[in-house]
């Protein structure tokens, strides 16, 4: 019998059906001693309570489902902030017009936008008021093209207690303006408060009672 035979005759063992069976239990019998293990680790933390060999089939079996819970949790999560990651690396787009307004010309047409029921044109006024502010600021300089991620980076070295906010701000403007995402009227008060807020906490003394009125 030659090398190739040998593989041949090899191969048509490992396929044979009580060989898939052995090797399928043989990797559950490997997880459920593991689980088993790790069940014995924690209960020699509590050597007062004492376990049947049934109480400690159902405990490994409880701790097989939690084990998964959290590992689905994990995923979630991780999932989540790579769409949020995504989301914030957004291409924002800016008119020619739009360019040149100030952020007081932004915060006067998202309120009256508010007033007219566009919530979703207003958050967007809102956002871009915060960002024309940051650049009047001369924490970040705007330019076409340029994604919110690149104007955190800026923010960072320019401001970087102000991070939180845009970096939320930018994730809100991005679900409602590109994903379409509805808002509540409420939501949209707290938003627009929160950059006003900050607006009249930090601008110049003119600046401040300018958007105080």
């Amino acid at each position: 019998m030659n090398v190739s035979e040998d593989k041949d005759r090899l191969r048509s063992i490992l396929e044979r059906d009580e060989y898939t069976v052995y090797h399928h239990e043989s990797n559950n019998n490997t997880l459920s001693e593991w689980l088993r293990g790790l069940l014995r680790k924690l209960m020699d933390l509590f050597p007062s309570v004492h376990m049947s060999r049934g109480q400690e089939s159902i405990t490994t079996y409880a701790l097989a489902a939690i084990i998964l819970a959290l590992l689905i949790a994990a995923l979630y999560w991780f999932a989540k902030q790579m769409v949020r990651q995504g989301q914030i690396r957004q291409r924002l787009q800016l008119s020619e017009d739009e360019l040149t307004w100030s952020y007081r010309d932004y915060l006067q047409n998202a309120e009256q936008l508010k007033k007219e029921g566009a919530l979703r044109e207003s958050v967007r006024f809102i956002f871009l008021a915060l960002l024309f502010y940051m650049q009047e600021c001369r924490w970040v300089r705007i330019e076409k093209g340029k994604t919110n991620w690149e104007y955190a980076e800026e923010l960072k070295l320019g401001n970087d207690g102000l991070l939180p906010l845009f970096k939320s701000g930018a994730i809100l403007f991005d679900r409602v303006w590109y994903g379409k995402e509805a808002i509540q009227e409420a939501s949209l008060n707290e938003f627009y408060e929160q950059v006003r807020s900050v607006i009249q906490a930090t601008a110049p003394e003119g600046g401040a009672r300018s958007e105080a009125r």
